[in-house]
């Protein structure tokens, strides 16, 4: 189900930041929170016990409150992800993250990490095409459904680590260009900022 929020640049809607920051955020600003809540970092643990995080500001967990609990693959699925060629990830990830990006409304701000991580999956099937992959197609439809519900951080963790360094400081540029400001009393849909 797609999110409700508004994709705007950060200059027109900086008064009405500054308000929400005020009356809602109340100083939970931390990097982890960054795209929340499709990029975001896990949840923070001492924000969920105790609702105050002794990190503060420096915080590489989100400390916006998340509705649902973390889709997760299974054991059988984490094992299939391992014994996955970088070839077949690519193949399984891109189209995938390209799909919940877009139901998400975040296409525009993922196209660049998309394209790079789309050159980057077609550079490791030429490098792979004659590897023999040793998973059925029925798995991997079945780890395809399952990653199609994960947010796209959770789905990312599990390929950027078979891609170079750079495509990684992409995700992590795409992902900081969100600031997320959670809804106040008065309004009904989650802002996300776009840094331009």
């Amino acid at each position: 189900q797609p999110l409700s929020f508004s994709l705007q640049p950060a200059a027109t809607l900086r008064p009405r930041l500054g308000d929400l920051m005020s009356r809602s955020y109340q100083g939970r600003l931390n990097p982890g929170s960054y795209g929340h809540p499709e990029l975001c970092k896990r949840p923070c643990v001492y924000q969920l016990k105790s609702g105050v995080c002794h990190v503060g500001a420096k915080c590489g967990f989100c400390h916006c409150r998340h509705e649902k609990s973390e889709v997760k693959p299974d054991q059988r699925e984490r094992q299939l992800l391992l014994r996955m060629t970088d070839s077949e990830l690519a193949a399984l990830f891109v189209p995938v993250f390209r799909k919940r990006a877009t139901d998400q409304g975040l296409l525009p701000v993922a196209r660049e990490f998309l394209e790079l991580a789309e050159q980057e999956a077609a550079a490791i099937e030429s490098r792979q095409a004659e590897e023999p992959s040793q998973i059925r197609q029925r798995q991997l439809r079945t780890l395809k459904k399952s990653l199609s519900n994960m947010r796209l951080s959770s789905m990312a963790q599990h390929f950027l680590r078979t891609l170079p360094e750079n495509v990684e400081i992409a995700y992590e540029q795409m992902r900081m260009q969100l600031t997320v400001v959670e809804p106040g009393s008065e309004s009904t849909e989650t802002v996300i900022v776009v840094h331009l």
